[in-house]
């Protein structure tokens, strides 16, 4: 059994946050994603990929130097760092340096993180063919930016391109942004979040946005019989306040939700009767009730690397108008 692991199981049986043992020294090691190169693809891999940078690793990591060690914290650090896609595994030791201050090693391996994608269908005499690429650790700052351009053989091309910020600038706050332009479909996504960044965390909030232009089609037997147009806006605006027990909470929350929908004819195209244009406005509160545990397990469906596995309830009950 390696040294961080044995201290770490001797630390928590003589109750460490009584003790007050303090964070001394942090290090952060960001390996690439073949430690070991052993063969040219390996070390082309390596040269193509930028690291994870240790700015992202630090964000992430839920204590500083100076803090009191409290191993729950070491332990969602870990589950938050291996929930991140582009980390192939991460690793946190802790060795003590002098009575009553430690040293923490926080070890992380990245994993390729650019993706290609190929996309073919057919069916009812149609065509489609797409291509897209998705990198989800841009130049090692944990970004995702992925495009996709997808071609119809009735309809032509649609492009796509997304961005997902999940620390802006190195703060609690998310941003997602997704465009698609083509001859049948445009329209705007727009987030700003934060959410519960861990799970001492007091409240999470944020506000959505969407506007959609569409040329809705109707098929019988294959053909299309009828096309209308149909435009959309959306707002979404939610907040919730947690409270409890670091693993035992109790949230309440509020989010309100406006769509307006307008369906209209398009001259020559509309044979259809077309939906009723409809307004909505909506206000929900929620309670929730959570206890939750935490598991790790290996080898799940042959998967080599460590799982994290949630245990416990949930009770979650809402009002709205």
């Amino acid at each position: 059994m390696k040294r961080g692991i044995f201290i770490l199981l001797t630390l928590l049986s003589t109750h460490l946050d009584a003790q007050k043992v303090m964070i001394d020294s942090l290090v952060f090691i960001q390996t690439k994603v073949y430690p070991e190169e052993n063969s040219g693809l390996q070390k082309l891999s390596n040269k193509l990929h930028v690291v994870t940078r240790e700015s992202v690793v630090r964000q992430i990591f839920l204590q500083e130097i100076g803090d009191n060690l409290d191993l729950e914290l070491i332990q969602e650090s870990e589950r938050r760092l291996r929930y991140l896609g582009f980390l192939g595994s991460a690793k946190i030791e802790i060795d003590t340096i002098a009575p009553g201050s430690v040293k923490v090693t926080v070890t992380t391996t990245d994993q390729w993180s650019l993706e290609p994608a190929f996309i073919a269908e057919s069916g009812g005499g149609l065509t489609g063919i797409g291509l897209g690429i998705a990198e989800s650790n841009f130049l090692g700052y944990g970004k995702l930016l992925f495009g996709e351009a997808f071609y119809e053989s009735d309809a032509g091309t649609q492009f796509t391109l997304g961005y997902s910020d999940p620390m802006i600038k190195g703060t609690r706050w998310t941003t997602d942004i997704l465009l698609t332009k083509g001859p049948l479909f445009e329209g705007i996504y727009v987030g700003v979040n934060r959410p519960y960044f861990a799970n001492d965390e007091k409240w999470s909030g944020g506000i959505n946005g969407a506007l959609e232009n569409e040329i809705q089609r109707i098929f019988n037997d294959g053909k299309e019989i009828s096309r209308s147009n149909y435009e959309g806006r959306a707002v979404t605006i939610d907040g919730e306040y947690s409270f409890g027990k670091r693993y035992k909470k109790r949230r309440v929350g509020l989010e309100y939700r406006y769509e307006d929908r307008v369906f209209s004819e398009i001259t020559g195209e509309t044979i259809q009767e077309l939906p009723e244009n409809e307004i909505i406005s909506a206000t929900t509160a929620h309670f929730s009730i959570q206890n939750y545990t935490f598991t790790k397990e290996t080898k799940i469906d042959r998967f080599v690397r460590i799982e994290d596995i949630t245990l416990g309830y949930k009770v979650f009950a809402s009002i709205g108008k």
